[in-house]
């Protein structure tokens, strides 16, 4: 209903309001697949990421590695007041290498490599 009171009125109270009615099926979509590559040049030692993983069933992240290394994931929520992240660790071999990033569903994720490495190639892929 509008709201025309004389001072309380705006552009937008002074307008119709109605309901939309959508299928319930329109909010339990699972979100589109996407693929993040990130080139080890381009992050060099700082943390990158900042990935909602909220929706997605088969999270996962290949690092293509030229030297062996540790990854930390930080796992995060928006929560107020603000947390610290939870901070995981994992080796990384020289080669390939595929973590499953399942066990932070539900949260937002962040990547951070022990040592620098120029030649890294890594890829987020959320199925």
């Amino acid at each position: 209903m509008a709201n025309l009171m004389r001072y309380d009125s705006t552009p937008i109270d002074a307008g119709y309001r109605g309901f939309i009615i959508e299928d319930h099926s329109i909010l339990n979509r699972q979100p589109p697949p996407i693929v993040f590559t990130i080139r080890g040049w381009m992050v060099g030692d700082n943390i990158f990421g900042g990935i909602p993983l909220e929706g997605y069933r088969e999270p996962f992240i290949e690092i293509y590695s030229t030297k062996d290394n540790t990854l930390k994931i930080y796992s995060y929520n928006l929560d107020l007041p603000p947390i610290e992240p939870y901070v995981d660790t994992f080796s990384i071999k020289k080669g390939r290498n595929t973590i499953d990033l399942s066990m932070f569903k539900g949260s937002i994720v962040s990547f951070k490599l022990f040592e620098e490495d120029q030649g890294l190639l890594a890829r987020i892929k959320l199925m």
